[in-house]
C-alpha cells in the first residue's frame, strides 16, 4: 500500500464500525505541514492514501489538531 511518510502532530482516528483507522495531516520531516489522508486496514495491515476528487473541499495542511468521527 501507500505508506505515510514520517510525521508528528497528526491525528490517528479509529472508525468503530469499519475498524479502519484514519491518519490526517501532521508535520513532516521535510519541515512542511501536510493535508494528506491515509486509511489503515488493521486486518490486512495495509495503508491506502485517500485521494479526494478535484471538486471536493480539501482542508488546508495542519498539525497538532484533533479529529472526530460522527
Amino acid at each position: 500500500g501507500d505508506l505515510p511518510s514520517p510525521r508528528y502532530g497528526h491525528t490517528f482516528t479509529l472508525h468503530p464500525q469499519t475498524n479502519f483507522a484514519y491518519l490526517f495531516g501532521g508535520y513532516l520531516d521535510t519541515s512542511e505541514t501536510s493535508n494528506e489522508l491515509f486509511r489503515f486496514d488493521p486486518h490486512f495491515k495495509e495503508w491506502q492514501k485517500i485521494v479526494l476528487a478535484n471538486d471536493s473541499p480539501i482542508p488546508p495542511s495542519r498539525y497538532h489538531h484533533s479529529t472526530v468521527i460522527i
